[in-house]
Protein backbone atom coordinates (compact mmCIF):
# COMPACT_ATOMS: atom_id res chain seq x y z
CA UNK A 1 0.00 0.00 0.00
CA UNK A 2 1.27 2.94 -1.06
CA UNK A 3 -0.95 5.44 0.38
CA UNK A 4 -0.23 7.84 3.58
CA UNK A 5 -2.44 7.09 6.51
CA UNK A 6 -5.79 9.45 6.59
CA UNK A 7 -4.56 12.87 7.90
CA UNK A 8 -7.75 13.58 9.88
CA UNK A 9 -7.35 16.61 12.49
CA UNK A 10 -4.95 17.63 10.49
CA UNK A 11 -4.95 21.57 9.55
CA UNK A 12 -5.55 21.78 5.53
CA UNK A 13 -6.61 17.68 5.72
CA UNK A 14 -9.74 17.20 3.24
CA UNK A 15 -10.09 13.16 4.29
CA UNK A 16 -14.12 13.04 3.43
CA UNK A 17 -14.19 10.83 6.82
CA UNK A 18 -16.92 13.07 8.23
CA UNK A 19 -18.99 12.02 5.50
CA UNK A 20 -19.52 15.35 2.85
CA UNK A 21 -17.96 16.64 0.19
CA UNK A 22 -19.06 20.61 0.41
CA UNK A 23 -19.48 22.24 -2.63
CA UNK A 24 -19.21 25.63 0.14
CA UNK A 25 -15.14 24.55 0.07
CA UNK A 26 -14.85 23.02 -3.54
CA UNK A 27 -16.22 24.72 -6.01
CA UNK A 28 -17.45 22.27 -8.86
CA UNK A 29 -16.40 23.45 -12.29
CA UNK A 30 -16.02 21.74 -16.24
CA UNK A 31 -19.07 20.59 -18.19
CA UNK A 32 -20.19 17.88 -17.00
CA UNK A 33 -21.69 16.06 -13.50
CA UNK A 34 -19.88 16.93 -10.52
CA UNK A 35 -17.30 14.64 -8.18
CA UNK A 36 -19.46 13.12 -5.30
CA UNK A 37 -19.29 11.73 -2.27
CA UNK A 38 -18.26 8.06 -2.35
CA UNK A 39 -19.18 5.86 0.45
CA UNK A 40 -18.35 3.04 -0.60
CA UNK A 41 -15.83 1.98 1.83
CA UNK A 42 -13.61 -0.93 -0.35
CA UNK A 43 -13.46 2.72 -2.81
CA UNK A 44 -11.58 4.55 -0.61
CA UNK A 45 -7.81 4.60 -0.03
CA UNK A 46 -8.33 5.23 3.77
CA UNK A 47 -11.10 5.17 6.00
CA UNK A 48 -14.57 4.85 4.73
CA UNK A 49 -15.09 7.49 2.03
CA UNK A 50 -13.29 9.12 -0.94
CA UNK A 51 -14.73 11.42 -3.67
CA UNK A 52 -15.33 10.41 -7.29
CA UNK A 53 -15.28 12.07 -10.21
CA UNK A 54 -19.36 12.62 -11.95
CA UNK A 55 -20.69 10.47 -14.94
CA UNK A 56 -19.95 12.06 -17.60
CA UNK A 57 -20.60 12.01 -21.58
CA UNK A 58 -17.29 11.90 -24.39
CA UNK A 59 -15.77 14.90 -24.68
CA UNK A 60 -16.99 16.38 -20.73
CA UNK A 61 -15.05 17.19 -18.30
CA UNK A 62 -15.83 16.56 -13.90
CA UNK A 63 -13.75 19.19 -12.04
CA UNK A 64 -13.80 20.95 -8.74
CA UNK A 65 -11.34 23.57 -7.39
CA UNK A 66 -10.43 24.97 -4.04
CA UNK A 67 -8.56 28.19 -3.11
CA UNK A 68 -7.39 28.60 0.62
CA UNK A 69 -7.24 31.52 2.55
CA UNK A 70 -4.05 31.98 3.18
CA UNK A 71 -0.34 31.00 1.03
CA UNK A 72 0.60 27.32 0.76
CA UNK A 73 3.25 25.85 -0.59
CA UNK A 74 2.28 21.49 -0.72
CA UNK A 75 -0.37 19.76 -1.70
CA UNK A 76 -0.66 15.55 -1.75
CA UNK A 77 -3.79 13.09 -2.00
CA UNK A 78 -4.12 9.62 -2.99
CA UNK A 79 -6.09 8.84 -6.44
CA UNK A 80 -7.24 5.66 -8.20
CA UNK A 81 -8.55 6.02 -11.91
CA UNK A 82 -9.92 3.51 -14.01
CA UNK A 83 -10.72 4.47 -17.61
CA UNK A 84 -9.51 4.65 -21.56
CA UNK A 85 -5.17 4.09 -21.57
CA UNK A 86 -4.48 8.05 -22.91
CA UNK A 87 -7.26 9.10 -23.53
CA UNK A 88 -9.63 9.62 -20.71
CA UNK A 89 -7.54 11.60 -17.79
CA UNK A 90 -7.16 12.60 -14.36
CA UNK A 91 -5.57 16.09 -14.49
CA UNK A 92 -4.47 18.25 -11.77
CA UNK A 93 -3.96 22.18 -11.96
CA UNK A 94 -2.04 24.71 -9.78
CA UNK A 95 -3.31 28.48 -10.98
CA UNK A 96 -4.41 26.77 -14.49
CA UNK A 97 -1.59 25.41 -15.28
CA UNK A 98 -1.48 21.17 -15.82
CA UNK A 99 1.09 19.69 -13.00
CA UNK A 100 2.32 16.61 -14.57
CA UNK A 101 2.07 13.66 -14.84
CA UNK A 102 -1.65 12.88 -16.15
CA UNK A 103 -3.50 9.76 -14.75
CA UNK A 104 -5.05 7.10 -16.75
CA UNK A 105 -6.07 3.66 -18.07
CA UNK A 106 -5.81 1.51 -14.74
CA UNK A 107 -3.86 3.41 -11.72
CA UNK A 108 -4.32 1.64 -8.29
CA UNK A 109 -4.20 4.03 -5.06
CA UNK A 110 -1.16 5.85 -5.04
CA UNK A 111 -0.19 9.14 -3.06
CA UNK A 112 1.25 12.22 -5.53
CA UNK A 113 3.25 15.33 -3.76
CA UNK A 114 3.22 18.93 -5.18
CA UNK A 115 5.63 21.58 -3.81
CA UNK A 116 5.65 25.37 -5.43
CA UNK A 117 6.34 28.83 -4.07
CA UNK A 118 3.59 29.93 -0.67
CA UNK A 119 1.58 32.08 -2.09
CA UNK A 120 -2.55 31.88 -2.29
CA UNK A 121 -3.26 29.24 -4.96
CA UNK A 122 -6.05 27.76 -6.87
CA UNK A 123 -5.94 23.99 -6.87
CA UNK A 124 -8.35 21.85 -9.80
CA UNK A 125 -8.66 18.09 -10.34
CA UNK A 126 -10.28 17.46 -13.68
CA UNK A 127 -11.39 14.14 -15.15
CA UNK A 128 -11.80 14.83 -18.60
CA UNK A 129 -13.11 11.90 -21.30
CA UNK A 130 -11.93 12.44 -25.00
CA UNK A 131 -14.33 12.43 -27.99
CA UNK A 132 -14.66 8.66 -28.66
CA UNK A 133 -15.00 5.26 -26.64
CA UNK A 134 -14.85 3.97 -22.22
CA UNK A 135 -12.42 2.09 -21.09
CA UNK A 136 -12.51 0.75 -17.21
CA UNK A 137 -14.95 2.06 -14.76
CA UNK A 138 -15.08 5.07 -16.61
CA UNK A 139 -14.38 7.41 -13.65
CA UNK A 140 -11.37 8.98 -11.48
CA UNK A 141 -11.34 9.11 -7.35
CA UNK A 142 -9.55 10.97 -4.48
CA UNK A 143 -8.85 10.99 -0.66
CA UNK A 144 -6.92 12.40 1.97
CA UNK A 145 -6.33 15.59 0.14
CA UNK A 146 -3.51 17.32 2.64
CA UNK A 147 -2.79 21.33 1.39
CA UNK A 148 -0.61 23.31 3.69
Amino acid sequence: DNTAPTCTGTPGCFDFEDGQFLTTTFVPTGTGANWFLDTTPADAANGLYSIQSGAIANSETSCFSYTPSTATSYVSFNLTVSSELYNDLLLFYIDDVLQPPVWSGTVNWQRVIFNTVSATHTYKWCYSKNSTAIGGSDLARLDDILIK
